[in-house]
């Protein structure tokens, strides 16, 4: 009986050596294809993992991007690069985003990179196409990286500085309550409220990933995956949109409802320093494409009006029914279409609701 066992045993070791041998060198096989793609998608159809400042030579730029009081570098001339743009960017002696005017501003525009313009030239961001529609001195205060709190600092201060006193003030939030990520307003305020920064565009040490699983957090913004595989990057240039409307992390509602009520603050701060200073100001919702395609808009809009201290502005429905035209898919930001159809609602907004008087409508 024994003998038999082992006789027995023997056929069975050597299937699973077998199957073990064919488990490994498809293993290698499926690993050395991938290695061989990933080097022939580099010859042929590289992908910067960007962007990048660089200098108007195209040298890489290392410097920090926000100065004391939520200044930029004043006076620097820079170029925003990627794959899929090469954008030349100007700051204003004054340290706003260029272009610069001579006098004070009568509109001013707040909020985060949407605003300020990623990936767009001076002349391309939205707010100095709306300056050309509505022929009105504008200034862009915008700042990559800012939550609304140091979005209305930075407005503070520089009507302090300056003296401005702007007869509207556009405060642009980037906001989506189906999904928490770093770049939505929400998610900016709650991570500067845990890492005790004034959200000047100043990310602590303690920003969370993605959140969701491994997939997701392997096409969450500047993962690792993408920065060092140029195949993830093509994947996510020719299927941006679909694959962050699929993927695009959960909430959790605990995070969620503290970063609701930090950001109903800030706008409230908004509304006092509004009715100090004297002047009309408008809070204007746009949405991560994903929001867009997948729905989720109108809930984005209902959560945030129940904390706003007046009616909030929605855009969603002038990117519809085709909302990926509009985004780099990449990047993530306004392309110039984007730029340019927010521009002209924005233009047709302030002027069907008067200059200096706000009350307020939907697209």
């Amino acid at each position: 009986m024994n003998q038999e066992t082992g006789a027995n045993a023997r056929p069975v070791g050597r299937r699973i050596k077998s199957l073990f041998f064919k488990l490994a060198t498809l293993a290698c096989s499926m690993v050395f294809g991938l290695l061989l793609v990933e080097l022939l998608s580099r010859m042929f159809l590289p992908i910067f993992p960007g962007p990048e400042k660089r200098t108007p030579e195209g040298k890489p730029l290392h410097t920090s991007l926000v100065f004391p009081g939520g200044t930029l570098p004043p006076g620097e001339v820079y170029r925003q690069y990627s794959h899929e743009y090469d954008a030349w960017t100007t700051v204003t002696p004054q340290g706003f985003r260029g272009p610069g005017l001579p006098g004070a501003p009568d509109v001013v525009f707040i909020g985060d990179s949407f605003t300020y313009g990623s990936g767009l030239s001076d002349s391309e961001t939205f707010s100095s196409l709306f300056s050309k529609l509505t022929h009105s001195a504008c200034v862009n205060l915008g700042i990559p990286g800012a939550g609304t709190g140091g979005e209305v600092s930075r407005l503070e201060f520089f009507l302090d500085q300056y003296s401005w006193k702007p007869k509207r003030v556009f405060l642009i939030m980037l906001a989506m309550t189906g999904s928490l990520t770093p770049g939505n307003d929400l998610m900016d305020n709650w991570i500067s409220a845990q890492s005790g920064d004034n959200g000047n565009g100043k990310p602590g040490n303690n920003t969370p990933g993605p959140q969701g699983g491994i997939l997701r957090s392997a096409i969450g913004h500047r993962s690792p995956l993408l920065r060092h595989s140029n195949l993830a990057r093509i994947v996510k240039f020719s299927m941006g949109p679909r694959i962050k409307k699929l993927l695009a992390p959960g909430v959790d509602e605990a995070i969620l409802n503290q970063a609701l009520t930090l950001t109903g603050g800030e706008l409230r701060r908004l509304d006092n320093l509004a009715a100090a200073k004297g002047f009309q100001y408008d809070i204007v919702i746009i949405h991560p494409v994903q929001d867009i395609l997948r729905g989720t808009d109108d809930a984005t809009i209902s959560r945030l009006q129940q904390i706003s201290p007046r009616k909030v502005v929605p855009t969603a429905a002038i990117f519809k029914p085709d909302p990926a035209q509009y985004y780099f898919p990449l990047d993530g930001h306004f392309n110039r279409a984007g730029s340019g159809r927010l521009a002209e609602f924005l233009a047709d907004y302030y002027l069907k609701t008067g200059r200096e008087s706000a009350p307020q409508i939907t697209p």
